[in-house]
């Protein structure tokens, strides 16, 4: 009897955990999708570094989305790609290190919307963001410049930074490991 109730005990707290990351997963898809819809409806400079931190954030936690979801994804995406790409242009050309935010993050965030996302369909019949992707970045610097910001910052926390440290600069678990910027 006393067996019984242990493993009935024990079933129940580890559905309970579960139930418990369902419902963690399920606020951090909405935070997400949030965020994602803030920027696509106002856009300011401030949205898109918040929108950037929480794809970073949801990618770190290697959480998937619903068919539903993908396809709000990539339409919110496709309607601001240019102005996402456009603010991690003039973030990398215009970064200075002694202002002490780290390019990584942002760094980080972008393959997941030009590799993770490039599948979802969007709001148009049979699109994927793929499309609006190789439009955009057909003759786009954006990646060549956020590298150059990730050089530059790298250097800096090594040699100046009071803010930062090496252990700053390592890959958060749950990054992959093609994130070479990473230590």
């Amino acid at each position: 009897m006393c067996d019984i109730e242990t493993d009935g005990v024990y079933i129940t707290r580890t559905f309970k955990k579960s139930i418990d990351n369902d419902d963690n997963s399920s606020k951090d898809k909405q935070a997400f999708l949030s965020s994602l819809s803030k920027f696509s409806q106002a856009g300011s400079e401030t949205d898109c570094a918040t929108l950037l931190e929480t794809i970073f954030n949801f990618a770190k936690k290697k959480l998937k989305f619903n068919d539903n979801e993908k396809k709000e994804v990539g339409t919110l995406i496709k309607k601001r790609l240019e102005d996402i790409l456009n603010f991690l242009f003039d973030f990398a050309v215009d970064f200075d290190p002694t202002k002490e935010i780290s390019p990584f993050e942002y760094r980080s965030a972008l393959p997941v919307i030009l590799e993770d996302y490039k599948d979802f369909p969007t709001n148009v019949s049979g699109e994927r963001l793929q499309k609006s992707l190789n439009e955009i970045l057909l003759d786009d610097d954006t990646v060549s410049e956020m590298d150059e910001a990730v050089k530059i910052w790298r250097s800096y926390v090594v040699s100046e930074s009071q803010k930062y440290s090496v252990n700053d600069l390592r890959r958060p678990s749950g990054i992959s490991d093609e994130h070479s910027w990473w230590f």
